[in-house]
């Protein structure tokens, strides 16, 4: 690989995760879309599943006592609905519009966040709409894998402490992760060469990791909420992008690989 595109990876990896690891979610749906670019989509999105684990390990092994049990247990077991109905209706949903949809509800989720910031009393989602996120997350996400986003936006909605927030999510994440790993080792479907690009990733995920731990000591809590609301709008801006872009063939193909953490 060329000089340039060695630091181009380095500096989208050090990005990606100097931000998730502020706010407990964003790696892949951030740096997948640059990473296809220089290495293909099967081996980023494989690349980034070890290295998205050790992200969640580490905010998990940090900050277990902060765990919000009661949200993750809702959060595990509405999404959990959505996902066989995902995967049986994965064949009947049209993958663009999909993805298109999704985008849109995420930025305007993010425009409303922001909005709610500046308010004393933020308004919480209806109940009903806020369970209705996470069954639909998971259905999204059975089907093509990015449902993360919706996921997010409840947890937004749901745990205004930062912490909580950070480490409830990244158990969310290490087992959705763990249903991709057991999936992909069983069908063999790992490409050639990802654990070389990971060990050589490694150093620049741990500077990123310990870059966002620095900085989201020394944010308070708006701050931090800013930021959250302003990752989800970023989130959802790449996958209407990845529909409506340019290369929206090619970016089509990446968004269902984007597990949206």
């Amino acid at each position: 690989m060329p000089g340039s595109e060695v630091l181009w990876l380095a500096l989208i990896l050090f990005g990606a995760h100097v931000l998730a690891t502020i706010t407990g979610f964003g790696s892949a749906v951030l740096a997948l879309p640059l990473m296809t670019l220089l290495l293909g989509l099967d081996l980023s999105r494989a690349t980034l599943m070890p290295l998205g684990v050790a992200m969640s390990l580490w905010i998990l092994l940090r900050q277990w006592r902060a765990i919000d049990y009661r949200q993750l247990r809702i959060i595990t077991l509405t999404a959990g609905l959505g996902l066989p109905v995902g995967m049986a209706l994965f064949s009947w949903m049209p993958r663009g519009v999909t993805t298109l949809v999704l985008g849109v509800v995420v930025v305007l989720s993010g425009i409303w966040g922001l909005s709610q910031v500046r308010r004393v009393k933020p308004v919480s989602l209806p109940a009903g709409l806020a369970r209705g996120l996470l069954f639909a997350g998971g259905v999204v996400h059975g089907s093509f894998t990015i449902g993360g986003s919706l996921l997010t936006i409840y947890s937004a909605d749901a745990m205004r402490e930062k912490q909580a927030f950070r480490v409830t999510l990244s158990v969310v994440w290490l087992v959705l992760n763990a249903v991709l790993i057991t999936q992909w080792t069983w069908a063999g479907s790992w490409p050639a060469g990802t654990w070389r690009y990971a060990l050589w990733s490694a150093p620049f995920v741990a500077a990123g990791i310990a870059a966002g731990e620095w900085l989201q000591s020394r944010l308070r809590a708006r701050p931090f909420h800013i930021l959250v609301q302003a990752v989800i709008l970023v989130c959802g801006v790449v996958l209407v992008y990845s529909v409506c872009g340019p290369s929206s063939r090619a970016a089509v193909a990446v968004a269902p690989a984007i597990i949206s953490k």
